[in-house]
């Protein structure tokens, strides 16, 4: 097994289980525990987990944006299904805000087969996948470029945003709640999002159930900052009406 297939393992052994130890860890991936050691240490650094007394732990708290590699991997199924419904949004010569979220980059395929289109977008991995694609001009946000979250962030990359008008936001989130509102892991991520909100016409959050009734650190905004919410199933009554009365539109796969 790889380094980055074992790391990855290990960032979704940690997230299921919440907390795991080095054994358990050498175990599972039949790896020596002086192995796992340095894999644990280089996912602290990268804040995928926090290293305990002969293991590791999820921090709480929602403060830590999981790494591109990791997300990447995390409801495929229902990112695929949400980015499906995006398809009624789209027309040719449509100009479009696209975070750098996987689940943004689920929508890539049917961004191209409406070509031509315009994307303004701070993810480096987005970026790419459209210009392999074709049929999308790419405008990618400068900053300061965060390999571990594949992204374009910084006052850079919020001014860059802010000379755009678009005609659709496609974005995702790392959380929301009747409380919360819409929340981010990472600041830096949620203020250039709330400049690519501002600057559209139509906005969209996709945001698949698992992250239904979480607070992340930094708040994104209001659910009345969202024209429609995207997701594979329908919110608990509480979120969901807090959604509505907040006059965004429900949409479920």
């Amino acid at each position: 097994m790889l380094k980055n297939e074992r790391q990855q393992k290990i960032s979704e052994l940690v997230k299921r289980k919440k907390s795991i130890t080095v054994v358990q860890l050498a175990g599972l991936l039949f790896v020596s525990e002086a192995t796992v050691r340095r894999d644990l240490n280089e996912l602290e650094k990268s804040g995928v987990l926090k290293r305990s007394h002969g293991g590791a732990f999820l921090p709480e708290g929602g403060a830590v944006e999981s790494p591109g590699m990791v997300r990447e991997k995390q409801n495929v199924h229902e990112k695929r299904l949400i980015a499906g419904m995006v398809r009624d949004f789209l027309r040719a010569d449509t100009t479009v805000f696209m975070d750098s979220s996987s689940s943004a980059g689920a929508v890539i395929p049917y961004i191209c087969d409406c070509a031509p289109v315009s994307v303004i977008t701070n993810g480096i991995r987005n970026c790419l996948r459209l210009i392999e694609s074709g049929g999308a001009k790419v405008y990618l946000c400068p900053g300061v470029v965060s390999g571990y979250s594949d992204a374009a962030l910084g006052t850079d990359a919020v001014k860059y945003a802010a000379g755009f008008c678009a005609d659709l936001c496609v974005i995702s989130c790392g959380g929301i709640s009747e409380s919360g509102g819409v929340t981010e892991a990472s600041r830096e991520q949620a203020q250039i999002k709330r400049q690519m909100l501002e600057n559209s016409k139509v906005r969209l959050l996709l945001c698949d159930s698992s992250k239904f009734g979480r607070d992340c650190m930094s708040i994104l905004g209001g659910f009345e900052c969202f024209d429609y919410l995207l997701t594979d199933k329908t919110p608990p009554k509480e979120l969901a009406d807090a959604v509505r009365q907040a006059g965004c539109e429900i949409i479920v796969s």
